[in-house]
């Protein structure tokens, strides 16, 4: 029931040691030739460190020099303990491949928007950079070029701006050439 656990639970290898660090019964996942280059367990100073304790969680290199997460259970009665390991790279690539998804996944919402938003950026800024253009050219003196209505099409309230602009500057003209008659003809 044991060995089912083990077996069905993920882990990649595991091994059921002897309280001097040799293997007594190995992976079954390892076939016959490998299981005569077993590694002797107890040339594992980490691993030494892991099974002191009541078991748990432990990341150490092997012989080979990968990088393994081990999972370790002593069994006390029998001074033996059961090892799990598996390769880093096998425990990490779910959460790699998952990074890989939301991050393709906000490159694509970004190419998306990012079009959109400079197309909605142009509709509001072209109307107010005309009429950042025509406050200048009201300040200048020349009314008559400021006093057009021009409907970009942009948004609502940009076109209302447009248009109070347009006739403020229609009755400032207005205004100007009433205050210029009245001085001509006082004069």
């Amino acid at each position: 029931v044991l060995i089912g656990e083990v077996n069905s639970s993920g882990v990649d290898e595991w091994s059921l040691i002897d309280a001097t660090g040799q293997v007594i019964i190995p992976s079954h996942l390892r076939n016959a030739s490998e299981r005569k280059s077993l590694p002797d367990f107890s040339n594992f100073a980490n691993w030494k460190e892991a099974v002191i304790a009541s078991g748990g969680v432990a990341r150490y290199t092997d012989n080979a020099g990968r990088e393994l997460f081990g999972t370790y259970l002593p069994i006390s009665t029998m001074g033996w303990t059961l090892i799990g390991q598996i390769n880093e790279k096998q425990i990490l690539q779910p959460f790699y491949t998952k990074f890989a998804y939301v991050l393709g996944g906000y490159i694509l919402i970004l190419l998306c928007i990012l079009p959109a938003s400079i197309v909605l950026a142009r509709r509001v800024t072209k109307p107010l950079n005309d009429l950042t253009r025509r406050a200048n050219v009201v300040q200048q003196g020349n009314y008559d070029e400021a006093t057009g209505y021009i409907n970009h099409g942009g948004p609502e309230e940009i076109r209302q701006l447009e248009q109070a602009f347009a006739y403020m500057a229609t009755t400032l003209k207005t205004h100007v050439q009433e205050l210029a008659e009245a001085r001509d003809a006082a004069m």
